[in-house]
């Protein structure tokens, strides 16, 4: 019977060379972020199988670096990598990686001057992003990127009103708009779009 038969534990033949290596990366980020905070690793082992879904493995290790990079500056910043960690997933239902991408970037260069500002940007850019066509949303957060190296100070205006201006017009107009938006911030700074 199949209860008789006893079990036999998978051996080193059984895993490919490259699934040692990649669990063995595993467990050494694993031991680095509880190693920072165990509330840290805790997120990050909750949205890693849904991340690496989305994301692939291969990016999984520059994801996990960047939640452990936020993480550095004091008991704020450390909110924030938790917060990068857990609102992850639900960006990731919202854009692809490489917009992704530019919102990490966002958010590393509002950490450099204070993790409370780029709390604020993760807890509202899903609902920003989120209430525009998916064509938008990259050059949405092209502009972010911009204001977050230039115009900090209006950021949140950014966040909240972009989506209510754009929405009564034609979306084939989004994307011009927001390039014209990007470039003047880029030229002029925070004044060049005032909202």
């Amino acid at each position: 019977s199949p209860s008789d038969t006893p079990m036999v534990p998978p051996t080193n033949r059984d895993v490919s060379p490259g699934e040692l290596e990649a669990a063995e990366r595993y467990r050494v980020l694993l031991e680095r972020l509880v190693s920072t905070s165990p509330e840290l690793a805790a997120a990050f082992m909750e949205a890693a199988p849904s991340v690496a879904y989305r994301i692939g493995y291969e990016h999984l290790q520059r994801w996990a670096r960047t939640g452990e990079q936020l993480a550095t500056g004091g008991w704020a910043s450390l909110g924030l990598a938790i917060q990068f960690f857990e609102t992850t997933p639900e960006l990731l239902d919202l854009i692809d990686f490489d917009a992704f991408s530019v919102l990490v970037d966002t958010t590393a260069l509002l950490a450099s001057s204070t993790a409370d500002l780029a709390s604020d940007c993760l807890g509202q850019v899903g609902h920003a992003i989120g209430a525009l066509p998916n064509g938008t949303r990259r050059p949405f957060l092209e502009v972010l990127r911009i204001m977050a190296a230039r115009c900090r100070a209006d950021l949140d205006r950014c966040l909240e009103r972009t989506p209510v201006l754009l929405a009564p017009l034609s979306e084939e107009i989004h994307g011009p708009l927001l390039e014209l938006a990007r470039h003047g911030v880029q030229m002029e700074g925070g004044g060049a779009f005032a909202l």
